[in-house]
């Protein structure tokens, strides 16, 4: 649900600016992932009870579902400042359907064929579902690899989606950085002036 949450919310940020970038575009996702993460933690654990020990778990649940959220969002986002709407689309192709199979559901990875092996471990959906199971069954055991390949994600979406927020890197779609050469005082003086 997180990777749905993920690429979802950059989407929906995407149609209500019309922009895949945005200055704030980051600083709005990060938000958006804290409170999503949040929302899923507390219906998960407190409501449902779906996870063990809720009281000591849920806070690092919390951080590592806003980190999970957060780079399947940026990672979403990246995709639409490049490739725009159709981002969208092969974000659900990587995520859900490289993903979620990479990650070995409930027989775990070892019973997977040998190229769902090898993309596992470089896609969020894997690393996030074996941070949240080693948090939960193994005491927080073996997490750096997962920690550090979201983070990736998180850190190297947030740069791309800063600096296409620019426009400097989009030059093979004719996009041009958006200035205006006049002020906007002067615009509405030119608006107000009647045709001849």
């Amino acid at each position: 649900m997180l990777l749905v949450a993920g690429y979802l919310g950059s989407t929906l940020a995407m149609q209500r600016t019309r922009t895949a970038t945005a200055r704030r575009r980051v600083l709005s996702l990060i938000g958006y992932a804290i409170v999503a993460a949040l929302v899923f933690d507390v219906i998960i654990g407190p409501i449902l009870g779906a996870y063990p020990d809720v009281g000591a778990n849920f806070w690092p649940l919390w951080g590592e579902f806003a980190l999970m959220c957060l780079a399947v969002a940026l990672f979403a986002a990246t995709l639409q400042s490049l490739v725009g709407p159709i981002g969208t689309l092969l974000t659900v192709v990587v995520m859900v359907f490289f993903g979620n199979p990479s990650t070995g559901g409930v027989n775990g990875t070892a019973y997977l064929p040998p190229f769902w092996q090898a993309i596992g471990p470089v896609l969020p959906p894997w690393n996030g579902t074996t941070l949240v199971r080693n948090t939960l069954y193994f005491d927080g055991n073996h997490i750096t690899q997962p920690l550090v390949v979201l983070s990736i994600y998180a850190v190297v979406g947030a740069a791309l989606v800063t600096v296409l927020t620019y426009g400097r890197l989009l030059w093979w779609r004719g996009a041009k950085p958006r200035r205006s050469p006049i002020s906007p005082e002067e615009e509405g003086g030119i608006a107000t002036i009647p045709p001849a």
